[in-house]
Order: structure tokens, then sequence, then C-alpha cells
């Protein structure tokens, strides 16, 4: 198992436990800000997709569970992005927070229907009569071109306009954030 996968375990006495792994990296090595949140979209991704191998399995509690964790990262994730990396860029950049048509408020508005989608699932996805199909494929048309923006785009402009060493100390309050 690689240094970032998420172990979901599932006991009676708790709905589920995520551990998170921290990368292994070279003593010293600073961290970009690329690499932490490209990670964490694949973290991500992969407990989205044990959601639906459980569904398809028919194992509709485990399914739950699996998104509930999902659906947990995700708004966690958006709120690290929204709270410490977009304040940051639009700083640098000179761009004010409350820019209607600034490349952060287009991932704000993205953020806003990844969530409503994200809840159209959770709400189905324990249920075998109902097809969270439709949803998911909307889900997934946003997320793609989301995280094409952040990582093609978002991500790499910070990893340049910050000093290595500011980018680590993001990535320390990230790391942070919520705990």
């Amino acid at each position: 198992m690689s240094d970032s996968m998420a172990i979901l375990t599932v006991k009676a006495e708790r709905p589920f436990r995520v551990e998170i792994t921290r990368r292994s990296a070279e003593c010293g090595k600073l961290r970009r800000i690329s690499e932490a949140l490209g990670s964490d979209h694949d973290r991500l991704a992969q407990l989205e997709f044990a959601a639906f191998v459980s569904r398809a399995a028919g194992d509709a509690k485990a399914a739950e569970r699996w998104y509930a964790a999902f659906s947990s990262g995700l708004k966690h994730h958006i709120a690290v992005e929204e709270e410490l990396l977009f304040p940051v860029f639009e700083k640098r950049v000179g761009l004010s927070p409350s820019a209607s048509a600034g490349p952060t408020e287009v991932l704000r508005r993205e953020h806003e229907e990844i969530l409503r989608l994200l809840g159209e699932i959770l709400r189905t996805i324990g249920n075998p009569a109902k097809l969270p199909d439709e949803a998911r494929a909307a889900f997934h048309e946003v997320l793609e071109k989301h995280h094409l923006r952040e990582e093609e785009i978002l991500y790499p402009a910070l990893d340049y306009a910050l000093s290595p060493g500011e980018s680590d100390a993001l990535v320390a309050k990230i790391q942070e954030f919520g705990a």
C-alpha cells in the first residue's frame, strides 16, 4: 500500500475511522502545494471509488461509510482551499477576494456545485433502489474540470509565487487545518 493511501476501518462501535499516513520524503525536503493537494485528490478518489465498488458488490452499508469518509474529506479539502490557499493566491497576484470574475471565484462557484452534487449522491448511495448514476456523472464532469484548473493552474501558480520555505510553511498549515 502506498504511503498516501487512506485506510477505512469499520468497527461495530464506530461508523468509520480514516487513517492518513504522511508521504515518505527525504529529510529536509521542502513540500510544494502541487504535491500536497494533488496527492489529496488521489486519496479522495480512492475513497469515492471504494464506495462505488461496495455499492456494486451489494454492500450498501459499506458504500455509505466509504462515501461518508469521501464526503468528509472532500469538504475538508475545499475548506483548506477556500480558507488558506485562495487568500494567499489572491494576495500574491493582487486580486480582491470579492472579485466576481477572478480564477478563485470560478473555483468557489465550482465548489458550490460540487458540494450540491456530493450531497445528492450521499443521500442515495446506500439505497439500492435509487441510482445515483446521473448525479455521479454530473459530479465527475464538474470535478474533472475543477481538478484540471487546480492542478494545471492554481497549484503550480502558488508553487511559483511562493518561495520553497513559504510553500512548505503553507503545507504545514494545511496539515494542521481543522485539527
